[in-house]
């Protein structure tokens, strides 16, 4: 199909991980370098919320919202009382089964559960129905909610390679929260298993994917302001200014060796040694960025034969090595100031549009990642 197509007109190849779609990816991109080869973000999601149902310790709460909601569904006369109660309480949604390989339904499930509770309890009361209800999945819930709201999310057609790594960022965010709330009645081992978890789902998607490069300068290269307060996004939308957006490439998580929340932080051994000299003013995530903007430049000359605005690869890689630079610094014409909805491929293709010339190749470069899908759906 590809080669029907056109090799050329492809830029990505997207499935889930098993064994013979990710071979098949990695063989496609092997064979044509300029397609990127993407994990779906979504499915690596689902992963991590099926090992953390998994676990010993939320088995049997897994297991009673299963058989309530089995119960509701196989019975009809359960189920109509259960609509006429739900009628009375006001509760307007009814209860969501289970899914088989959609492992987010589980967090979807429990919640549909937890808002019909009011009604079964008072089916039961009445003597109405004969079910013994014993389900407590408030800590399942609140352990499952970010992953199954970040799959949601990213599961839009509007979501960008920047999208997938904001969302990991928040939902490890989230979970390094809970585990270490001391109220929490979770215990220790739990705890750490969670950790484990998310982080072997984090390095498989974001730090040893074959690409895993294009969402972090996705990431950087992202000029919305969306890592601020409420109040802070208030102040900057009812302005008129036109210095721009820093965006997220001045966020505070650029001054953390390690952005994964979750990671457990290496011990540092004192040494006689000095620390090796910066050669740059530029921060290591940028520079990482830059790195991979500079590697598709490359690809672009090298196997994929197509210069970018007419310049030899060595004054595009110059240019490039200088526009990075200036998008670190908010510098013209990086500091154009993001409108209304606009999102990063639409901030980036209007600098495209610009034939002086002055944010080419990188506009060329990052939009190659920006207009990529991030699911199979």
């Amino acid at each position: 199909v590809l080669n029907a197509i056109g090799p050329l007109l492809f830029r990505g190849i997207v499935s889930d991980n098993t064994g013979n779609t990710r071979l098949a990816r990695a063989i496609v991109s092997k064979t044509f370098p300029w397609v990127m080869n993407l994990i779906d973000a979504p499915h690596h999601f689902q992963l991590m919320l099926k090992d953390i149902g998994g676990l010993h310790y939320f088995k049997e709460i897994i297991e009673c919202c299963r058989q309530t909601i089995r119960f509701f569904r196989k019975s009809s006369y359960a189920n109509a009382h259960l609509r006429e109660k739900r009628k009375d309480l006001k509760i307007k949604t009814g209860l969501t089964s289970f899914g088989k390989t959609r492992f987010s339904t589980v967090y979807l499930s429990g919640c549909s559960l937890r808002t019909n509770m009011p009604a079964i309890k008072a089916l039961c009361n009445a003597n109405t129905v004969n079910l013994k209800v014993r389900v407590r999945n408030n800590e399942l819930l609140l352990i499952l909610a970010p992953g199954a709201k970040s799959t949601m999310c990213l599961e839009s057609t509007n979501s960008t390679v920047s999208d997938v790594y904001v969302f990991w960022l928040a939902t490890l965010a989230e979970l390094h929260d809970i585990i270490t709330d001391r109220h929490n009645p979770m215990p220790n081992e739990v705890r750490e298993d969670i950790r484990r978890i998310a982080n072997f789902r984090w390095k498989g998607m974001i730090e040893q994917s074959p690409t895993a490069d294009v969402y972090h300068a996705g990431f950087i290269l992202d000029p919305r302001k969306c890592l601020l307060s409420y109040l802070e996004l208030l102040e900057f939308y009812s302005s008129k200014s036109v210095l721009g957006n820093p965006g997220y490439r001045k966020s505070d998580i650029l001054c953390h060796a390690n952005a994964n929340p979750l990671a457990i932080a290496p011990i540092r051994v004192n040494s006689s040694r000095q620390a090796p000299v910066a050669t740059t003013n530029l921060p290591d995530p940028v520079r990482r960025a830059g790195q991979f903007l500079l590697d598709r430049l490359r690809i672009e000359y090298n196997d994929r034969k197509t210069p970018i605005c007419g310049w030899r690869e060595d004054e595009a890689v110059d240019l490039l090595k200088d526009q990075i630079g200036k998008y670190y610094r908010s510098e013209p014409p990086f500091n154009r100031p993001v409108t209304g909805d606009e999102g990063p491929r639409e901030w980036w293709e209007r600098l495209n549009q610009d034939r002086s010339y002055i944010s080419q190749p990188i506009a060329v470069c990052i939009l190659m990642a920006l207009s990529l899908r991030r699911n199979c759906n």
